[in-house]
């Protein structure tokens, strides 16, 4: 008898919510029709202000200008041009996602942070 066995592949992690700030409309709706398609059941904010990101707890903040000193979750910074095909780790909780962001590196990029 022959058996084949797949090595595990790890689950994309939960996200149920999502911050967002700083991202002009078209890339907003190029990020959220992303977000929607991996994780259908997660609720997106959209902040207003940096200082949101220092009151308002997230699983996880996609900033696309320079987050603010401290958060009360991961930032994933979505940043320009750059050779990294993963998130750069800049700091305690936050992360630097270069471009050009195709939705497969955003979704990769986003579990990684999740993860860590």
């Amino acid at each position: 008898m022959l058996r084949l066995v797949d090595r595990a592949v790890d689950a994309a992690p939960d996200l149920r919510r999502i911050g967002l700030y700083g991202f002009e409309r078209e890339l907003e709706r190029y990020v959220v029709g992303t977000l929607r398609a991996h994780w259908p059941r997660s609720a997106i904010m959209r902040a207003t202000d940096a200082g949101q990101l220092e009151r308002v707890r997230q699983q996880l903040w996609l900033c696309a200008q320079a987050p603010p000193g401290t958060t009360l979750a991961p930032v994933l910074w979505l940043d320009g041009i750059g050779t990294d095909a993963a998130p750069v780790r800049l700091g305690p909780g936050v992360w630097r996602l270069a471009a050009p962001i195709t939705a497969e590196r955003l979704v990769r990029g986003i579990e990684r942070v999740l993860r860590e």
